[in-house]
């Protein structure tokens, strides 16, 4: 009895390092990936905000390769704002589950 009880244990603690194992390499891929969206978030800002400035100049040429890419960019700085926000309310809900 106590032979089954040792080998269980043991095949509990082998299991337990194992996991233990993966927990750790899967925190830090997060951390990696937590790092790079904060990067991202960063340029995308950036971005956004040259594109908000371009996009303000009432003074260009009315080509139309100008004028596309004037409304690609306005597209483009919509669906930044609509990510923005989106991870905007992500983050201030899991504040909210913290805090409670």
């Amino acid at each position: 009895m106590e032979i089954i009880l040792g080998f269980i244990t043991l095949i509990s603690l082998s299991i337990s390092v194992i996991i233990s194992f993966f927990c750790f390499k899967l925190v830090k891929k997060i951390l990696y990936i937590d790092e790079n969206i904060d990067l991202l978030h960063a340029t995308i800002d950036g971005f956004h905000r040259h594109l908000t400035d371009f996009n303000s100049m009432v003074s260009y040429s009315n080509e139309p390769v100008v004028m596309k890419l004037l409304e690609h960019s306005r597209d483009v700085m919509n669906d930044i704002e609509d990510f923005s926000d989106q991870l905007n309310i992500k983050a201030y809900e899991e504040n909210e589950e913290d805090t409670q």
